[in-house]
C-alpha cells in the first residue's frame, strides 16, 4: 500500500509543488497552492514511511529502496528548517524537485532498488542501535543531497551571471544560496559524524 499509493501520490505532488514554487516568487497563487501540495507530500511520504515501519516491524534503513525513501524525507525536512528562518522559495523548490525525482528513481527501478520487505539477517537484528546508527547518518545525506540542489541552483546562477554580466542583485543573490548551502552542509557534518560514532557502539553491540 505505501509503495504504490503514498509514496507514488508524493512523488507527483513533489514534482508539481516544485514547478509551482519557481513561479511563487511573484504570484500569490502559485505560493499557496505549492504551500498545499508540498505539505501533502510531506504527509503522503511520512505516512508511507510509517506504513513500512509497521508491516516490517522495523525501521526501514536496511536497503537502498528504503534508504532512499528516507533520504528523501530527510531533504524536505531540511528544507523546511532553512525555510522557516529564510523564507527563501529556491529552498522549498529544489527540495521539491529532489524529493520527487528521489522517489521516482525508487519507483522507477525495482531491480536495483527493490521495494519488497524481507527479513534482516541476524547481525542486523540490534534494532535499536542499528535503528539510531542508520537513520542518523542516512538522515545527514539529506542535508548533503539538499545542499547538492542548492549548489547547482548556485552554479547555474554564476553562469548565467558570467554571460549576461554579474549584477549587484544577482551577486548578492549568490551570495545568498551559498549561505544556504554551507548552513545545509553544517546539517549533514554533525549528523555523519554522529551517526559514525553510533555505527562503531552498534558493531560493537552486534559482534
Amino acid at each position: 500500500v505505501s509503495r504504490h499509493d503514498s509514496f507514488l501520490q508524493a512523488m507527483i505532488f513533489y514534482l508539481i509543488a516544485g514547478v509551482l514554487w519557481l513561479f511563487a516568487g511573484t504570484h500569490a497563487v502559485p505560493r499557496v497552492i505549492s504551500k498545499f501540495l508540498t505539505i501533502s507530500a510531506v504527509t503522503l511520504h511520512a505516512v508511507g514511511f510509517a506504513l513500512r515501519c509497521y508491516v516490517a516491524g522495523r525501521p526501514p534503513v536496511t536497503n537502498m529502496y528504503e534508504s532512499i525513501i528516507w533520504v528523501s524525507l530527510g531533504v524536505m525536512v531540511f528544507a523546511f528548517l532553512l525555510f522557516l528562518k529564510n523564507r527563501q522559495v529556491v529552498l522549498m523548490a529544489t527540495a521539491s524537485f529532489l524529493s520527487g525525482l528521489a522517489l521516482l528513481a525508487a519507483d522507477a527501478a525495482p531491480l536495483v532498488m527493490d521495494p519488497t520487505i524481507r527479513p534482516l539477517v541476524p547481525v542486523l537484528r540490534s534494532n535499536y542501535w542499528l535503528t539510531i546508527h542508520v537513520l542518523t547518518i542516512t538522515l545527514s545525506y539529506g542535508a548533503f543531497m539538499l545542499a547538492m540542489g542548492i549548489s547547482n541552483v548556485t552554479l547555474f546562477g554564476f553562469l548565467q551571471g558570467a554571460r549576461r554580466g554579474l549584477t549587484e542583485s544577482r551577486s548578492q543573490r549568490i551570495a545568498l544560496l551559498n549561505q544556504l548551502s554551507y548552513r545545509s552542509i553544517m546539517f549533514g557534518t554533525v549528523l555523519l559524524a554522529a551517526g559514525t560514532i553510533l555505527g562503531g557502539i552498534w558493531a560493537d553491540y552486534s559482534w
